[in-house]
């Protein structure tokens, strides 16, 4: 029975693959592949028969529409067989067995034989190659195809070889054998599918059913690892590392895997073991330092060499990469020797090791240490009596075996004195205020070289058998106020282990019999002058010393009754000098001070009172703090201006207002300045007397004068300009006088030719206070307007009647024909002012109202028509008195001028302040300057402009129409809107 079965069939198709591996650290790569048929029906066995090298079964699987190989090494051709037969009618030696021959199977089948499957695992840079034997048939072209899994041909050739320049994949080859006389049509050429073949002509018919499948994957490169090791000692490590690197990077198989295009061309050096993808290695190599230093064991530090492959995928990531490793070097660092334990006790030193380190020869002594007496079987060093001080090098092995570490350490010998007595130190201690020594430090002295002890050491052989005392304290401390401690010592000399005196150098040494300790206090020092006027307030010098409550042995004009323990006050008229205080410190410790003395001047007691004017006004007042006791008279000097000449001196702050008003409408500025004083009878009456009665009984002053005023009314004829600082000048400060008084420059006569000499004369200047013109024009002004605004729609104006109607206030209403435009009347009140505003809304557009809150028009106009010899009043223009601005507006409204508000404001000035020059004819219709008047100050507040529109004041139109709601209709689909 014969059955046809689909299965691919290639006859005599070979693949040719040199691939060569030697490595001692290979990578497992493998490739998988998935085998499919079609060519079973119900009832049929199947089977896919894998062959070993020989062509016998080396594997039996047992038959489906497909088969996955895994673990196919790369380098190696896999073949396959696929048996089909009816399983009521088998062939011979079925079910196959691994170890068959598959050629004894003989009966019904599949034509199974001719119908191999090649799958071949290639690495990326592999050659891909095959053979295709045909027969020789005269005439017949042969020609390969290479394709990717999807059948896009890659490469076309004549000779099958491929080359190694395809990326990672599946691949398959074809073979076309065809009648050059009888070609196909169609036969695909690289870039198009193989599928695009015309299926004519003469050609082999196995064409499209090849059996042989490439894959190539990334592979990892196989290294011989370069491994080395080294023992050291901790720290120790030298170029063990470096030469075993060097050695490592000329291995010609690592020098080609970092060159593999499958790696990252890197040796990465760690200490991680066994790194993965997820995992990678931490960069380093071993440091050679052991991590425990007090450990006794010894350590291995490990380093790895890993290169980096990108495995099957041959790119980074993806979890297939793996880590080469190239080689290992392991360090075995053994502990360093440690510092051993010293104990000296007496004239031996003990040696104590760590990790039962050995002790060894000694070497180099210094100073009095002698080699032989180190003992290195028990690490004992005994130094001989009469021995100095010293050290000595001792070497030290470790006793770990196999350890390479050594180390020579330096101890100390000790000194072995021998001979010297022993003493009982006996010692003193005082404490005293500076330069109060006495007998303290001798009483110690003689204690000292009584006691039993240094009796017997001053007679010991081994001695100098003479005490020695350092420096005496010297018992100062005068400059400052810390204590001062200073000590004395008392010792001998023993002449050390030789007995021989070496005057103190070599092995002598000092004992000492005893020390004495004087604490020094600090003297009281001189505390410091703190004189300000009358009183003078010492300062001391050191916390917590103090004064003495009494004073003694005053000198020139001090009194020791004005001393209270803490400060001095002169009383009025003494004279400087000096008195004596004692100053004690905390610890008891006196001494005795001088201090001075201020003078005192006899006190002055003029007071003179504050001057300030109320603005406006210009009205002086005055704080009356003046000093009226006894004598003391206050006068008020008037100048023309700050610092200015003096006009003349007054006897009340009245007259002298009254001066500086006049002094300021009629050169813009004055000042007032207030003079206390003690009278001037006596500086007259002496003053007079040297002058040989050239004030008084010349008849120039009328004597007794005792008030400023009077005297500077008898001089003004005669006086020079002066101010208020020349006369302070040249009569001296308050309570002092002067020597030289000027007198000739107040009676007009050359400077220098009438000196006098001042007594003192008690006076006291107060403030300068200053007005100018400007200040004394009232500028309080309480017009308040009130706010206005309109309804819209109706356009009915209200008002919030915050106006000032108090006093002759009177609220006006100013209507224009629009936003800051021309005046078209005034009016009284509201509902006049809104039933014009509408009637020019209803002719023009728009309107608007303006109040005006003001203190009457009856002075103002007054005023102008006096300026203006009746213009107004007196020739029945306006008929007075008028008040209102709604009247006068009024009256003139058939000769004025179109004026916005602004307009008038320019013209009358700002609230309050009046103008000069104000344009009254521009009101009358007149010719610009024709007529100029003086306005005086007129109080009044223009409030907001409230406007309205034509479209405001239409009421707006109510609509109330029915609601409801509007739904959509649903259309069935097809039929239309």
């Amino acid at each position: 029975m014969t059955k046809n079965y689909k299965i691919n069939k290639l006859r005599n198709f070979w693949f040719s693959v040199i691939a060569v591996f030697m490595s001692s650290f290979a990578v497992a790569q493998t490739c998988s592949f998935t085998v499919t048929n079609s060519g079973a029906i119900g009832g049929d066995t199947e089977y896919y028969l894998q062959l070993d090298e020989a062509g016998n079964i080396a594997a039996v699987i047992l038959g489906g529409s497909s088969v996955t190989l895994t673990g196919a090494e790369v380098g190696s051709v896999t073949q396959f067989l696929y048996l089909v037969y009816d399983s009521t009618n088998p062939p011979t030696n079925v079910p196959p067995q691994v170890g068959n021959n598959p050629a004894d199977i003989v009966g019904c089948t599949n034509d199974f034989m001719g119908s191999p499957i090649f799958l071949e695992c290639l690495c990326s840079s592999d050659l891909i190659s095959a053979t295709y034997n045909p027969g020789t048939v005269s005439g017949d072209l042969l020609q390969y195809f290479l394709t990717d899994e999807t059948g896009l041909v890659v490469e076309t050739n004549t000779s099958g070889n491929f080359g190694i320049d395809e990326s990672n994949g599946d691949y398959f080859i074809y073979a076309l054998n065809y009648d050059s006389a009888n070609p196909p049509s169609t036969i695909p050429v690289a870039g198009a599918n193989i599928s695009d073949f015309s299926n004519d002509g003469c050609y082999n018919s196995d064409f499209l059913n090849p059996g042989c499948c490439v894959q190539k994957i990334g592979c990892c490169p196989d290294v011989l690892t370069e491994n080395d090791s080294a023992t050291i000692c901790s720290g120790g490590l030298a170029n063990e590392i470096i030469d075993w690197q060097n050695n490592l990077e000329a291995d010609p198989t690592i020098i080609a895997a970092v060159a593999d295009i499958n790696t990252d061309a890197t040796i990465i050096y760690s200490t991680t073991m066994n790194p993965t993808e997820a995992i990678p290695p931490v960069i380093g190599t071993a440091d050679g330092i052991h991590t425990a230093p007090t450990s006794c064991a010894l350590e291995n530090q490990i380093t790895f060499a890993y290169i980096l492959c990108y495995g099957p995928n041959g790119v980074v990531g993806g979890g297939d990469d793996v880590y080469i490793l190239a080689g290992v070097f392991t360090l075995i660092v053994y502990p360093a020797i440690q510092t051993p334990n010293e104990a000296e006790v007496l004239c031996t030193n003990t040696i104590t090791t760590f990790c039962s380190d050995i002790l060894g020869v000694a070497s180099n002594p210094t100073g009095g240490a002698m080699l032989s007496n180190w003992n290195a079987s028990t690490g004992v060093y005994t130094s001989l009596p009469g021995d100095l001080a010293g050290t000595i090098d001792i070497m030290i092995t470790s006793s770990i075996v196999g350890s390479p570490c050594t180390d020579v350490v330096t101890i100390t010998t000790p000194a072995c004195p021998a001979g010297c007595p022993a003493v009982t130190p006996i010692n003193g201690a005082a404490s005293i205020c500076s330069g109060s020594l006495t007998d303290e430090i001798t009483t110690w002295q003689t204690a000292l070289e009584a006691d039993a002890s240094v009796i017997v050491a001053l007679s010991d052989s081994n001695t100098d058998n003479s005490i020695t005392y350092s420096t005496v304290p010297t018992n100062l401390n005068d400059a400052s106020c810390t204590d001062l401690l200073e000590m004395m010592t008392a010792t001998i000399n023993c002449f050390g282990a030789d007995g021989i005196d070496d005057s103190g150098a070599n092995d002598d040494m000092l004992i000492t019999l005893g020390t004495y300790s004087l604490t020094t206090f600090p003297a009281a020092q001189d505390p410091l002058d703190g004189l300000i006027n009358c009183v003078n307030t010492p300062v001391i010098n050191c916390t917590g010393d103090g004064f003495s409550a009494t004073a003694s042995n005053a000198t020139g004009g001090a009194d020791i009754s004005n001393w209270d323990g803490s400060m001095y006050t002169a009383q009025p008229g003494d004279l400087a000098g000096t008195v004596e205080i004692s100053v004690t410190t905390t610890n008891g410790c006196m001494m005795t001070h001088t201090i001075a003395t201020p003078a005192c001047p006899i006190d002055c007691m003029a007071m003179a009172p504050t001057i300030s004017h109320t603005a406006g006004t210009c009205t002086f007042s005055s704080d009356e703090m003046e000093n009226t006791t006894g004598t003391f008279i206050t006068e008020y000097i008037v100048t023309d201006g700050p610092s200015g000449i003096i006009i003349d001196v007054f006897g009340s702050l009245a007259e002298a207002e009254t001066a500086a008003l006049a002094e300021n409408t009629a050169n813009g500025d004055a000042c007032i300045q207030a003079i206390n004083h003690e009278g001037l009878t006596d500086i007259i009456a002496n003053v007079d007397a040297q002058t040989g009665g050239l004030l008084c009984s010349s008849g120039l002053v009328v004597c007794p004068v005792n008030e400023l005023s009077v005297l500077y009314g008898a001089l003004a004829g005669a006086g020079a300009a002066l101010t208020a600082a020349d006369v302070i000048a040249l009569i001296g400060p308050p309570g002092e006088g002067v020597t030289g008084f000027d007198l000739g420059v107040l009676i007009n006569l050359p400077a220098g030719f009438l000196v006098v000499d001042i007594p003192p004369f008690c006076y006291a200047l107060g403030n300068e206070d200053c007005i100018t013109t400007a200040e004394c024009i009232d500028n309080s002004c309480m017009a308040m307007a009130p706010t206005i605004n309109h309804t819209a729609g109706t356009c009915t104006f209200i008002s919030d009647e915050m106006e000032n109607t108090t006093g002759t206030f009177i609220t006006e209403y100013i209507v224009t024909d629009g936003p800051n435009g021309t005046i078209i009347n005034v009016f009284g009140s509201l509902a006049e002012a809104e039933t014009a505003a509408l009637a020019e809304n209803t002719a023009n557009g728009d309107a608007c109202i303006q109040a005006i809150n003001h203190e009457g028009l009856t002075d103002i106009i007054a005023n102008v028509d006096a300026q203006t010899g009746g213009l107004l009043c007196s020739s029945g223009l306006v008929v007075c008195p008028v008040n209102e601005l709604s009247v006068l507006y009024g009256a003139l409204a058939g000769a004025g001028a179109a004026l916005t508000a602004a307009d008038v404001i320019a013209l009358i000035g700002p609230p309050g302040e009046g103008v000069t020059g104000f344009d009254l004819g521009v009101l009358i219709n007149l010719p610009a300057g024709f007529l100029v008047v003086d306005i005086p100050p007129f109080c009044y507040a223009l409030g907001n402009e409230d406007c309205i529109t034509t479209a405001e004041c239409v009421p707006p139109v109510e609509c109330n129409p029915n609601s409801g709601i509007i739904s959509l209709k649903s259309i069935p689909a097809g039929t239309g809107n």
